[in-house]
């Protein structure tokens, strides 16, 4: 059934719409239905089951919206979707040339899927297209949300902002290195994906990390292998990170790294139960392969505004490289934001 805004909800949704040049601002929350935006593509086709959307059959299938101005602040972008079968499908979001970021639905259940990402200033369309599709799977979305972003940011760069994060935390070996390095490169915005049952016994990193002013996020208790368990072992462990870093001492997290980043649908539910926004790395660094210090640096000198880059808080290599990362990401013209 389609989404009617009622006469209440619609005056409301006007007073956060503002105009530039005749293109529509996104100021608050803005939702566009999948099946009014204009589809492209060998495939793409409406649809009215499971909703009234979109279903993207192949690559380069994709639904655009018309043009909206941006302003280089942070946005939440939140689709809905499902898989066709019990096979995750995956669609990347494009802005002006750009990946921003992708979702992953599985199963046929619908869900949400969200990240967080700083547009660059300008106006242009938001693109959901098909980039990897294998034959095993079709994606079906039925729309599109913007709304604004709690994240911090440090004002931005002339390029946009990226997101510095660093999994497996606290470690007493080196996290206080991995702050001191930022700080001392110039990042006052990075983001620590914590593992909750690390905190206790590295209470040393910990405390460095409480005290740099860097968004602590979760990245479940044990980090496990998730992806056979039941929703319920799924909820609480996920639950008990969350308790572990509020009996820490920090805010409650409201977004989340997934283990190995594995995802179904049973997980991504008990995500959405806790309140919790799956962030996906757009940039792998291969540290915890044994990349080298300058792989490492070469990674990141590919992340484009609004990426961020899988880089973890337990090896030397990956402190070693911070400095220059900074300096190259600088250097480009990108400011620092964080979860």
């Amino acid at each position: 059934m389609k989404k009617f805004l009622s006469s209440a909800t619609a005056l409301l949704f006007s007073l956060f719409i503002v105009f530039s040049s005749g293109l529509p601002a996104v100021a608050a929350s803005v939702r566009y239905e999948c099946e009014s935006m204009t589809l492209g593509g060998q495939y793409a086709a409406k649809i009215n089951s499971p909703f009234s959307g979109v279903a993207l059959y192949a690559n380069n299938d994709y639904c655009q919206t018309g043009n909206i101005s941006w302003d280089n602040t942070q946005k939440t972008i939140s689709v809905r979707g499902c898989s066709n079968n019990s096979s995750t499908a995956t669609v990347a979001v494009r802005m002006n040339g750009y990946e921003m970021g992708r979702v992953s639905f599985s199963g046929t259940t619908p869900t949400v899927r969200s990240f967080t990402c700083t547009p660059q200033t300008g106006s242009y369309p938001v693109q959901l297209i098909v980039t990897n599709d294998t034959g095993s799977w079709d994606v079906y979305v039925d729309y599109l949300e913007i709304s604004g972003s709690t994240g911090g940011n440090d004002g931005g760069g002339s390029s946009g902002n990226v997101y510095l994060t660093f999994d497996d935390g606290p470690n007493n070996s080196t996290s206080a290195t991995l702050v001191n390095n930022l700080k001392s490169a110039g990042c006052s915005k990075a983001t620590f994906f914590v593992i909750g049952r690390n905190i206790a016994g590295n209470q040393t990193g910990w405390n460095a990390y409480k005290n740099s002013g860097f968004s602590i996020q979760n990245h479940s208790q044990t980090h496990q292998h998730m992806t056979g368990w039941s929703y319920q072992q799924v909820y609480n462990d996920l639950s008990a990170c969350n308790t572990a870093i509020q009996n820490g001492g920090a805010p409650k997290p409201t977004k989340i790294r997934l283990p190995y980043l594995e995802s179904n649908s049973t997980i991504q539910q008990a995500c959405s139960a806790l309140g919790l926004s799956i962030i996906s790395p757009t940039v792998d660094t291969q540290d915890w392969n044994g990349a080298s210090t300058q792989s490492i640096i070469n990674a990141c000198n590919s992340l484009n505004a609004g990426g961020n880059p899988l880089m973890h808080d337990s090896y030397q290599t990956t402190n070693n490289a911070i400095a220059t990362i900074v300096q190259n990401l600088k250097n480009r013209g990108f400011g620092f934001a964080q979860y």
